[in-house]
């Protein structure tokens, strides 16, 4: 059993397709809750210094930073739209274009952002301001607006082709540019009341341009194309820029030096104005869509899978950046405020160093999925996933080694109490327990064939698990016998968790939450004002706990459970594990790569910084 994923690709000669992730969970749980969320593929990038800058993308996705992309913070947009395109003018005004016409300003940096009408519902591709009123966007079927009053008003104008336009760009507030698909090259010097035609020697789409002044300009597009004008555009040559890819981004800081990227994480640079290019490495094979230069030396690139890379020496190197990951996380444990680890599909398991503000991939050894991982100190700990799979490690995950074989079904969830005891759960009803950490393991009959998500035990003989149709089990003998409890619901049960014998809680679909003070004799339905499906639930102690969910959903108690209240992710994405070592700092992981942290109680929250090599 496994996950299943649907990609659709993206098209270069059309702005629909970001990428996009299905998760089914284990094949034959046809029970089980179904969403679709995004990879997070991040459009554009843009900084006003070496310390500020904003990166957007798919469903409304915007990341800031202030400390050049050392960590990055999620800022609520929102809209779902897939945003293509951003411009800052300095450190507090600023706009975000996309899909539907879709435009967003903010004057406070991004704090806040608001919708402008835009008078079209054309995808809107690029955007570019040259001061804090005066901007233009371009997109599909030749759409060219323009404003004088910071977007507070946008207007028409006629750029004379139906063709897409994917890039446009200003050097004051007359003359500009604009390219797009079929060899498109349009310029005006009116501010874009009128626009000319040029003639270029390529009928491939033109997907990025940059000048630096009024004279000389760079364009990149498909197949590795780069065009150059030295007077305007009034003439332009093709550039040999050593690559086949199609190149997404061109930036220039000067006359002489600049950068382009693109597909297969292609980024080719000059120092001579293009009339040579060099390949430049950047350890990734994701495909860039954006690159942004404050000076000769520190620039950034993001692209697919929430890809952020960034350069202190000119591009001679690259360092992942951000979230760093694409792939589904679907659990997370730590054991202090300072080491954690999180794991997902394909064998992914990343453990944090640094107060959980860097991560680093660590090599599993198998490509199964990963749906729950739990370690007992800082040196040993467990994994579980598709197909029996059973890995365990006693260095912190440096290494690890497979155990199980005792069952091919899916293993959902893993706990254990100390270094010899510890149980699993999945598909079919399935029980395991060990004595040995892990070396054996023993099934144990749980009288029942319903899959079972999640399993809990506060010592060696007090254990639940939970499971879908709101089946709740428990044992006070350490497994050996299994007791069904009447959780009064039928509602899927996806995470348990138990402070002490008598209180615990499990969380499920439709914003199920149940609680128990009696070691689960009794259960009881608490309201959460929310219907989403909750992935994961956490208590610290008897009153404090949090739950985590679809489309960011981040639920809190400080009662236990008497009222819940919404805390804010600003993400999109699909939350499906969620710990905390206090009652202040905590970690959710989930759906393309996201990794949140908080050190209030979960007021809020900022993404966590990656190092798997994407």
């Amino acid at each position: 059993m496994r996950i299943g994923h649907c990609l659709v690709a993206l098209s270069i000669v059309s702005c629909a397709g970001s990428d996009e992730r299905a998760f089914e969970g284990p094949a034959s749980l046809s029970a089980t809750p179904v969403f679709h969320n995004p990879t997070s593929t991040l459009q554009a990038v843009h900084f006003v210094d070496a310390e500020r800058g904003w990166a957007v993308g798919d469903d409304g996705t915007v990341l800031a930073t202030s400390d050049g992309g050392g960590s990055w913070t999620a800022q609520g947009t929102g809209t779902p739209a897939a945003l293509w395109s951003v411009d800052f003018v300095d450190v507090a005004h600023g706009w975000a274009v996309g899909d539907d016409g879709t435009v967003l300003a903010t004057s406070d940096g991004g704090r806040s952002w608001t919708t402008q009408s835009a008078a079209t519902n054309e995808a809107l591709l690029s955007v570019d301001f040259v001061d804090a009123e005066h901007g233009w966007a371009v997109g599909d079927d030749g759409t060219v607006l323009a404003t004088s009053d910071g977007g507070r008003s946008w207007s028409v104008r006629d750029a004379g082709t139906p063709a897409a336009l994917w890039s446009v760009d200003f050097v004051d507030t007359e003359r500009g540019w604009a390219v797009g698909v079929n060899g498109t090259v349009l310029a005006t010097s009116d501010g874009g009341r009128s626009w000319t035609a040029q003639s270029v020697a390529t009928n491939g789409a033109l997907l990025s341009v940059d000048f630096v002044d009024v004279a000389h300009g760079w364009a990149v597009g498909d197949g590795g194309t780069v065009l150059a004008t030295i007077d305007g555009g009034h003439t332009w040559a093709v550039q040999d820029a050593d690559t086949t890819a199609a190149l997404w981004s061109v930036e220039f800081v000067d006359t002489e030096r600049g950068w382009a990227v693109g597909h297969d994480g292609a980024i080719v640079a000059t120092s001579d104005g293009g009339r040579t290019w060099a390949a430049q490495g950047a350890g990734t094979t994701a495909a860039l869509w954006s690159v942004g230069f404050v000076d000769a030396e520190r620039g950034w690139a993001v692209g697919d899978g929430g890809t952020v890379l960034a350069t202190t020496d000119g591009g001679h190197t690259w360092a992942a950046q951000g979230a760093g990951t694409a792939a589904t996380l679907y659990s997370v444990d730590f054991v202090d405020a300072e080491r954690g680890w999180a794991v997902g599909v394909n064998g992914t398991v990343l453990a944090a160093t640094g107060d959980g503000r860097r991560w680093l991939a660590r090599s599993a050894g198998t490509a199964a999925t990963l749906y729950s991982v739990d370690f007992v100190n800082a040196e040993r700990g467990w994994a579980v996933g598709d197909n029996g799979t059973v890995l365990a490690t006693r260095d912190g995950g440096g290494s690890w080694t497979a155990q199980g074989g005792a069952t091919i079904e899916a293993l959902l969830g893993v706990d254990f109490v100390d270094v010899k005891r510890g149980w699993a759960v999945g598909g079919g009803g399935t029980v395991l327990a060990t004595t040995d950490g892990g070396r054996t393991w023993t099934a144990q009959s749980a009288g029942t064939a319903a899959i079972l998500w999640s399993v809990d035990f506060v010592d060696a003989k007090h254990g639940w698990a939970v499971g879908v149709n709101g089946t709740v089990l428990a044992t006070t003998d350490g497994g050996r016998n299994w007791t069904a409890q009447g959780a009064r619901t039928t509602a899927t049960l996806l995470s348990v968790d138990f402070v002490d014998r008598e209180r615990g809680w499990a969380v499920g679909v439709n914003g199920t939450v149940l609680a128990t003070t009696d070691g689960g004799r009794n259960w009881t339905a608490q309201s959460t004002d929310t219907k989403a499906a909750l992935w994961s639930v956490d208590f610290v102690d008897a009153e404090r706990g949090w739950a985590v969910g679809v489309n960011g959903a981040v639920l809190a108690t400080t009662d236990g459970g008497q009222s819940w209240a919404a805390h804010g992710a600003n993400t999109p994405a699909a939350l499906l594990g969620v710990d905390f070592v206090d009652a202040e700092r905590g970690w959710a992981v989930g759906d393309g790569g996201t990794v949140l942290a908080t050190t209030d109680s979960g007021r809020t929250w900022t993404v966590e910084g990656g190092g798997t090599a994407f």
